[in-house]
């Protein structure tokens, strides 16, 4: 390992100022993710998804078996988050026939979901305490609505983390 690699002094200096509560608490929160998609059986997680995500799959589908931006395969649309499917698109080419897109889509939301929470511990640690951050994460971690958002398989987590980083970024020039 070359220790002059900027990127791993980087990576160094983040692990060291995240201590052993936080990092506990991100763990949980991405392994309660993973148990409740990898062990809930697929039929139901479509089931729990909303239109949208459904919709949102099969445009994806679509995309990577034909080059079709479309629902039906047949009319093209533009109703679709481009960002999402940015994300989303080189991870459903590579494993595409292996892991159900469904399944790839939430394990990608819940790494989102997951750096959301830390995100907002970064943002609230700076004008709370290190408890009131920690507290904050935990509720972004464990809060069933967060959960059951992350799990219609729409863009909403993805769009919360880019939310908080925006957030703070900004308080971090203002400050």
């Amino acid at each position: 390992m070359d220790i002059d690699n900027p990127f791993i002094v980087k990576l160094d200096r983040l692990l060291m100022k995240l201590d052993r509560i936080l990092l506990s608490l991100l763990g949980v929160g991405l392994l309660l993710r993973f148990v409740l998609i990898f062990v809930t059986p697929l039929e139901h997680l479509v089931q729990i998804m909303s239109d949208d995500g459904f919709i949102a799959m099969q445009i994806m589908r679509n995309v990577v078996e034909s080059g079709v931006v479309s629902f039906d395969g047949v009319v093209t649309t533009n109703g679709f988050q481009p960002l999402y499917y940015l994300i989303l698109l080189p991870f459903f080419k590579l494993l595409s026939g292996v892991v159900a897109y469904e399944t790839i889509a939430l394990v990608m939301l819940s790494v989102f979901d997951v750096l959301t929470a830390w995100v907002l511990y970064s943002l609230v640690s700076m004008y709370y305490s290190d408890r009131t951050a920690k507290l904050t994460a935990a509720f972004w971690l464990f809060n069933p609505g967060t959960l059951f958002i992350m799990l219609m398989g729409v863009e909403a987590s993805v769009s919360a983390f880019f939310l908080g980083v925006f957030a703070l970024s900004y308080a971090k020039v203002k400050r």
